[in-house]
């Protein structure tokens, strides 16, 4: 619920930080239209191009958002280091002897636990 509210806040924000930039824009490319002058049109292209730039910054801060909520749930589990430790090094074993390596495995018998996924 919380988040469902914090996007419909956020998505509406938005909505109308998006509105204020395409305003200015439209009302910039009239301006332009009727521009009298080299001067008078570089002014105007310069205040389109950075309502450009901010439309495109709320652009970005959506896509953050939108890939934080697709980000993989991370089931944390407390996990023995001593079993953990031996099975990478088991697992690197085969690679580690085909580049003829010497790896040792030393450890204390009674490592900590961690949480972890």
């Amino acid at each position: 619920m919380k988040k469902n509210t914090f996007l419909t806040d956020f998505f509406s924000t938005i909505s109308h930080d998006l509105k204020t930039p395409l305003t200015t824009i439209n009302t910039g490319l009239y301006l332009l239209k009727r521009a009298e002058n080299q001067q008078q049109r570089e002014e105007r292209t310069i205040g389109i191009s950075e309502q450009i730039g901010l439309i495109d910054k709320y652009l970005q801060d959506m896509l953050t958002i939108a890939r934080l909520e697709h980000l993989p749930t991370l089931n944390f589990e407390t996990l023995r280091l001593n079993p953990l430790v031996e099975q990478v090094a088991g697992l690197l074993h085969t690679r580690i002897e085909a580049k003829q390596l010497d790896f040792h495995v030393v450890m204390q018998p009674n490592l900590p636990t961690i949480r972890g996924d």
